[in-house]
């Protein structure tokens, strides 16, 4: 009988204890928010506010079509910059405004985590500087970025090598899709650059390509279904890991053991300069799948956005190669491609107009404020509650018209001459977290882009469909590159047999 009544009274002390704090905290907001003068931002408008389920299927409907990101810019401009909306039963706030996105990825970065990423990613790319948060992602961080400094890791020799690769793989006779040549391109020269030349089967290697592939497309569907992710099967997903790790853990063997093949690798790999400084194998191979995530995607949808314009913008093509003329045949270094200010523009245009990492998002780790889109006038800070998700879409915010112009929708490098649009330019994110391999990635690109203006005398569309998404952890062409190509030299022999 005591024993129950004891229970009794410690239930009961409980629950009063969780209703002051409940009251409490309600009295901090309350005054927080007073004096921050913080007001709410629109909310999306939805049959069911609470689940927002109509809302949910007609953002799956548009995931099915591939045209998500029109979606999402359509709601931004006609709600606006800011917007609450619900996900899952889950509050969150969407947001293209500038200021909002330098708070939550640099003047309030402590406030701030990733949230599902981890969950979503781990059990594909272990724990490194895309899946870990605190004092965890500055090691994983501070560990990389001595690599990314030293100049000589940017071998442009490698990188010609496998540029003479994609240019010889490219067939002039019928039209091709170049995506999946940047594809294969990129994965060459990322695991060459992380992991040196690989003297393994070209099956093998397209294996794990296939496999890294259908990872990350089962990666995104984990981040977007949250904690019913567990209701997903996940046998081909864990055997696709397995041929991951397996293809990666060989170079992190060769590289701790110290053998006379790891000798035989080349000195200005990323895993040699990583092992001087890490010994663990798994955290070895933790942080060369996290780059390779980043490295190899990213370049190859960057690089197949751009010939994708080019094919159907002659104009393009011809000041491009114009502008490469001055190198007289001879390949590129890098200081030529700072003196490729329309080169440059042309990359950069792409990265606005399709940029390969188009959404991101944050998880509030405190109560905190946004600066801006409280209020009728949208100029009131805005309350983020503990917990709240706050989502970033840059495909958006590239394309306000306020920031980038009337024409923000169509393709034009000539923008370039003198813009300057801060945080309403986000390719790369921004922040702590900016990529480390942000410089890296534009010198490879910028380098190809300038050898194949050297080496092509024709880009032709084969494709008169406009473009369409097709997501992933980044986003590339749905519809691939398709392209008839002529390389310099051809158009005379063409030209003969007509």
């Amino acid at each position: 009988m005591f024993s129950l009544y004891l229970l009794l009274t410690l239930a009961t002390a409980s629950a009063s204890y969780s209703f002051v704090r409940r009251i409490e905290l309600y009295i901090h907001r309350k005054r927080f928010t007073s004096e921050n003068g913080c007001e709410l931002p629109p909310q999306l408008p939805s049959q069911d506010p609470l689940s927002n389920v109509d809302r949910l299927l007609e953002s799956c409907r548009a995931m099915a079509k591939r045209n998500y990101l029109e979606l999402v810019q359509k709601r931004f401009e006609e709600v606006g910059y800011t917007y609450m909306s619900t996900h899952l039963g889950a509050p969150v706030i969407n947001t293209i405004e500038p200021e909002n996105i330098k708070t939550i990825l640099s003047t309030k970065f402590e406030d701030y985590s990733i949230g599902d990423r981890k969950a979503a990613l781990e059990p594909l790319i272990g724990h490194g500087i895309f899946t870990a948060d605190g004092a965890t992602w500055e090691k994983a961080r501070r560990l990389i970025r001595p690599v990314f400094a030293r100049g000589e890791i940017v071998d442009l020799s490698v990188l010609e090598t496998h540029v003479q690769k994609l240019v010889n793989s490219i067939n002039t006779d019928e039209p091709i899709d170049l995506q999946k040549h940047f594809y294969d391109f990129t994965i060459d020269y990322s695991s060459a650059f992380l992991l040196g030349e690989s003297n393994q089967a070209a099956a093998v290697t397209r294996e794990f390509g296939n496999a890294f592939d259908r990872c990350q497309k089962a990666a995104v569907d984990f981040w977007a279904l949250g904690p019913l992710a567990a209701l997903l099967p996940k046998r081909k997903f864990n055997q696709d890991v397995k041929t991951i790790n397996s293809y990666v853990d060989r170079f992190v063997k060769l590289q701790t053991n110290d053998s006379n093949d790891a000798q035989a690798l080349p000195k200005s790999t990323f895993i040699r300069e990583f092992s001087k400084h890490v010994q663990d194998p798994e955290i070895i191979r933790s942080g060369l799948l996290n780059l390779l995530i980043a490295g190899r995607d990213t370049s190859a949808a960057l690089l197949s956005n751009l010939f994708f314009t080019i094919a159907r913008r002659s104009d393009i093509l011809a000041k491009l190669k114009e502008e490469v003329a001055i190198l007289d045949g001879r390949n590129p270094t890098l200081e030529d491609l700072k003196r490729f200010p329309y080169l440059k523009a042309c990359i950069n245009e792409s990265l606005r107009l399709h940029p390969v990492v188009p959404w991101n998002s944050r998880v509030a780790l405190r109560d905190t404020i946004l600066p801006v889109a409280g209020g009728k006038d949208g100029k009131s800070p805005v309350f983020v509650r503990k917990g709240t998700s706050v989502t970033y879409q840059v495909f958006s915010m590239h394309r306000r018209k306020d920031i980038f112009g009337e024409d923000a929708d169509e393709f034009m490098p000539e923008r370039w001459e003198g813009l300057r649009p801060g945080w309403g330019y986000l390719p790369f994110n921004g922040g702590p977290r900016i990529c480390l391999g942000m410089q890296f990635a534009l010198n490879e690109v910028g380098y190809v882009l300038a050898r194949l203006c050297q080496e092509l005398a024709v880009v032709e569309s084969r494709d008169q469909r406009e473009w369409f998404e097709g997501l992933g952890i980044t986003c590339t062409l749905g519809n691939g590159c398709l392209v008839k190509l002529t390389k310099k030299g051809e158009e005379k022999q063409e030209l003969d047999e007509r």
